[in-house]
Parts: structure tokens; C-alpha cells; sequence
């Protein structure tokens, strides 16, 4: 979330992709599902589809760029064979036929139907599953904001839902099941609402998902605005080993119930975020500060450093700075200005402690990043503990805390029973197997 955004309200805090932007498009192509040479291609295969289809005279056969249509709409991937269409998921190494219909108009129409049922049935599995709510399409989720010049912010008219689509609702189960308990308030009582929105909930503003500790019926709530995870990857392990795993579905929604984990565990109290932020390389300007206060990051050799703005109209950059936040330039004087003050890039080398990812603009951004590889498991939490072993240990502490917590008030809770975050990042009872593995990740 843009920083300039915390003076006029409470924001909610997500993934603003100032950092991303660039790699981010590479992943979802925004308002357009394919790249004009790509959509060629498909079109070009759907016309060689058709003329193989062209005995079956008595279909009314859809032109090729209706299944492209159904594609972009859906993020559903249309295959032909032996005169049908098989459905399935786009962007995913899920390969199973979801369900096929007759390689035509009609067939076209009854899919859009049937795939609308999956739909409803998973977000009714999903909402008992894990207690969470799911908005339908048409409830109203919150009015549209807009950053005025003076940097001043109005609220402007109600934004409606969507129906999720059945990549973004895949995505969000897989989320879930190595999430938990996050997705519960700390009392087991107030689990989360997600609201796929129909328009950005920013404007300007880059596309974004967004958590809030109050929305407007005073639940907290996931915004997903409406073409932020449009063609993402479904899972981490969709897009290999590189840094586009953590722009998938699964991922960014585990960022963002991360957020809610935060407020589960205090880090609305400024002494309890303070804490936590400088056992993994972050010091807070002003501890005094009502809210959420303001932070530099530690620099190797007793440099720091902020993530800084002039006002809503600029660009946002790392400078360097004294121990109190004043900008210095490249002789160590204080300057007025962010443009008379020193750039960094590469941060990450300059670090105390190294950033896990690419998103790092505050300490619970960084945080959220964290529980994110953590709870990925497997490849991610071995990185995490490779690259940041000090934000290792503050989330796996915070993490088991909050198990411990959570599951010791269940209704049927044996005190003689643990539990655990397991290594593929899924909540197991205690065992020295699991144990065993764990430590061995770690070595």
C-alpha cells in the first residue's frame, strides 16, 4: 500500500506492486488474457481445429475467437479432441479435464453454464472448509477511492462484486490449507470475507490485493481488485523455481491472510510491531507515534536507510538517512528534498539482514513475505532460512505462537496434543518424524 495513503486513513494493507510492476506484468497481462502475436497463435490452432472437425457439418461451429473469448473470460483453457471441447484449468500443472461439452456454439454456452456450478460448489466447499465468506457476485463491498492532487483522498461511489473465477477460488483453497489458522481472528470467532471486486478499489493506483481489519460491516476482508490475478499462475510450483512462484494465486493470497495473522498476534500495537521489526533489521523513527509508525532499515555497517516520498505526486524511493529519518545526500549532509538525496539500489546488499523477496517497503509487507515462503514450505521455507535466518526465527516463533494459541481453545483440544507447521507448510500434530524434518530443512 502506498505509504502517502496512511495520512489521510487507515489503509488497507496489501500488495501495491510498486516494486512489481515490471515482473508482475510478465505474470498477468492485465485487461488482456494474450499478447496480440499469442492470441494469433491460438486463433491460427483454433482454425486448424476447426477444419479437422469439418465432417461433424450439422454443429454450428463458433468462430475461432470465441474460445479465445471464453479463455480470457475464464482463464479456462479450451482443448479440442475427437469433436469436443475439454475444459481445463489455464496457467496450472493441474492437468485433469474439469468437464468436456461438443466442439460448438452450444457447447459453449453449456459450458459457461456448468462451469458456473464448479464454481458455487468450490466456493461452498471453501467457506465450509476453512469458515471463511466468500462474496457473491452483486454485494456491495466498499466505496471506491480516489487520490485527489492535493493529495487529499474522497470516497466515491459502491463498488460491486464478481464471482470469483475457478483459478482464483483453486488458488485460494491451496492458500488455505497451509494458512491455517491464520484465516480465523485470534478468537476462533471472526474468520475472513474475500471480495473479488469489479472495479480497482484505488484509483489511480496500480491493480491490487488488499487486506483490511474492518470493512465497511466491520469483518476483516481480502479486496482482489478485478484483473490483479487474471491469468497468475494457480500454485507456486505452476511457475518453476524462479521469483514469478510468489506472484501466483496461492501465493499472494497466503501473503495477505499473513496480514491477518499479523493482527491475530498484536502488530496493531505499536510496541508489539516494533519488536518484532527489529529482530529482522528494522528501527522505528518515531516509537512514540500514534498508529503505525515510521521505519528505517539497517543497514551492514550502521547505515539506514527509508523507503521515502515528497508527497502523493512523486515517486517513491530507497534513500539513505540518518538514525532519525533525516534524508542525507552522498556527503552525509542533510538535504530537504528526495531528490537531493542519495539513491540506493540494490538494497539488499546493503541490508542488515537480506529482504527474503523483492517486496520489502515496510517491516509487515516484509513480514507478510516471510509467513508467505514459510508457509509455502518445502523450496521456499529452505530459502527463507538460507537467505534471512533472522526472519526465519521470528516467524516460525510467531507462527507456532499463534498455532499454539489457536488450536489449545478449540472445543475438542486434548492438552496432551501439539500441533505444528510441517514442513510442505500444512498444521500436523506433534511428531518426532516431523520434527526430524524440520531440523533437517534448517541445517
Amino acid at each position: 500500500m502506498l505509504a502517502w495513503l496512511l495520512q489521510t486513513e487507515e489503509p488497507a494493507i496489501g500488495l501495491p506492486n510498486p516494486n512489481r510492476s515490471e515482473n508482475f506484468q510478465a505474470v498477468t497481462t492485465g485487461d488482456s488474457a494474450l499478447l496480440p502475436a499469442q492470441e494469433q497463435a491460438e486463433n491460427d490452432a483454433n482454425a486448424r481445429m476447426m477444419s479437422e472437425l469439418s465432417p461433424v457439418r450439422h454443429r454450428v461451429q463458433p468462430e475461432p475467437s470465441a474460445t479465445a473469448e471464453f479463455r480470457r473470460e475464464t482463464a479456462i483453457k479450451v482443448e479440442a479432441a475427437d469433436g469436443k471441447y475439454n475444459y481445463r484449468l489455464e496457467n496450472s500443472l493441474d492437468k485433469h479435464i474439469l468437464f468436456s461439452t461438443e466442439a460448438s456454439e452450444a457447447g459453449l454456452k453449456e459450458a459457461r453454464e456448468r462451469l458456473a456450478e464448479i464454481i458455487e460448489e468450490k466456493t461452498r466447499a471453501i467457506e465450509t472448509t476453512y469458515g471463511i465468506t466468500i462474496a457473491r457476485e452483486g454485494e456491495d463491498a466498499l466505496q471506491q477511492r480516489t487520490t485527489l492532487k492535493d493529495c487529499n483522498m474522497t470516497k466515491g461511489h459502491m463498488i460491486k462484486t464478481r464471482s470469483a473465477s475457478l483459478p482464483e477460488l483453486v488458488g485460494l483453497e491451496a492458500a488455505l490449507s497451509r494458512s491455517q489458522p491464520s484465516e480465523q481472528g485470534g478468537d476462533g470467532k471472526e474468520a475472513l470475507k474475500i471480495y473479488f471486486l469489479t472495479e480497482n478499489m484505488y484509483t489511480p493506483g496500480t491493480v491490487s490485493a488488499h487486506y483490511t481489519e474492518s470493512d465497511m460491516n466491520n469483518h476483516r476482508a481480502i479486496f482482489i481488485d478485478p484483473t490483479m490475478l487474471k491469468h497468475a499462475p494457480v500454485y507456486a510450483d505452476d511457475a518453476g523455481n524462479g521469483s514469478d512462484r510468489y506472484y501466483s494465486i496461492q501465493a499472494i493470497f497466503t501473503h495477505e491472510i499473513g496480514h491477518n495473522s499479523e493482527y491475530n498476534m498484536g502488530w496493531n500495537h505499536p510496541e508489539v510491531q516494533i519488536k518484532r521489526a527489529a529482530s529482522f533489521g528494522w528501527t522505528s523513527i518515531d516509537p512514540e507515534a500514534p498508529g503505525r509508525p515510521g521505519w528505517l532499515r539497517n543497514g551492514k555497517d550502521g547505515e539506514f536507510y527509508k523507503y521515502d516520498y515528497d508527497d502523493c505526486n512523486s515517486p517513491k524511493a530507497w534513500i539513505r538517512t540518518d538514525a532519525k529519518g533525516e534524508r542525507l545526500n552522498f556527503l552525509g549532509q542533510v538535504v530537504s528534498s528526495l531528490d537531493k538525496a542519495q539513491h540506493v539500489t540494490k538494497l539488499d546488499k546493503l541490508s542488515q539482514d537480506k529482504p527474503a523477496t523483492d517486496y520489502f517497503t515496510s517491516p509487515r509487507e516484509e513480514f507478510a513475505e516471510g509467513l508467505m515462503l514459510f508457509r509455502l514450505g518445502g523450496r521456499d521455507r529452505s530459502r527463507l532460512h538460507r537467505i534471512n535466518p533472522a526472519l526465519y526465527e521470528t516467524i516460525k516463533e510467531h507462527d507456532q505462537e499463534e498455532i499454539d494459541e489457536r488450536y489449545s481453545k478449540e472445543p475438542s483440544a486434548q492438552p496432551d496434543v501439539k500441533y505444528m507447521r510441517s514442513v510442505d507448510g500444512t498444521v500436523v500434530p506433534v511428531s518426532q518424524g516431523e520434527q526430524a524434518r524440520v531440523k533437517e530443512l534448517e541445517q
